[in-house]
C-alpha cells in the first residue's frame, strides 16, 4: 500500500487523515517522487550563485516494489554558471519511467543580481555626472 495523500493540521502539525492506495505488485503505478540535490556545483561556486531546485517532484511510473523513494540530482552537472539540469539528465533505474517532459528544467544556477545592479549603478553615476555639466552656449 502507498500513502496517496496525507493531511496535516497546519497549526498543531498533527496528522489528520491519510489516503492509502492498494496496488497489485505486478501492475505499474504512477507516483510523484521528490527530487533531492547532492554534490557541489562548480558553476555556482565560481559565479557566487546558488543551485536552485526548480522541479521538486517528478512523476514516475514503476512497479510498486520498485518505486524509488526519491530521485537524486548531482549538482556536479552544473559545471557552468548558465548550465541547467533537465529531466532527461536524471538517472533512473531501467524499470522506472519518468512521465514529465524530458526538456523540463529540474535545477539551475541562480546568479545573484547584486553584481548586475552594481554595474548599472556605475553607469547611472556617469550619466548623472554628465547632467551637472553646463549646456553649451549657456552662461554659467
Amino acid at each position: 500500500a502507498f500513502a496517496r495523500e496525507i493531511q496535516w493540521d497546519p497549526r498543531r502539525d498533527d496528522l489528520i487523515h491519510v489516503d492509502f492506495l492498494v496496488a497489485e505488485a505486478t501492475r505499474l503505478v504512477s507516483a510523484r517522487v521528490p527530487v533531492v540535490i547532492s554534490g557541489e556545483s562548480e558553476g555556482a561556486r565560481s559565479s557566487g550563485g546558488t543551485v536552485v531546485l526548480q522541479l521538486r517532484e517528478v512523476d514516475v511510473e514503476a512497479l510498486p516494489l520498485e518505486m524509488p523513494s526519491e530521485l537524486e540530482v548531482d549538482a556536479v552537472l552544473l559545471a557552468e554558471p548558465d548550465s541547467v539540469i533537465r529531466v532527461s539528465d536524471l538517472k533512473v533505474p531501467s524499470n522506472v519511467t519518468i512521465l514529465n517532459d524530458s526538456e523540463e528544467v529540474v535545477a539551475r544556477v541562480d546568479i545573484p543580481r547584486v553584481v548586475v545592479e552594481a554595474e548599472v549603478e556605475e553607469g547611472e553615476e556617469a550619466v548623472a555626472e554628465g547632467d551637472d555639466a553646463p549646456e553649451e552656449g549657456s552662461a554659467g
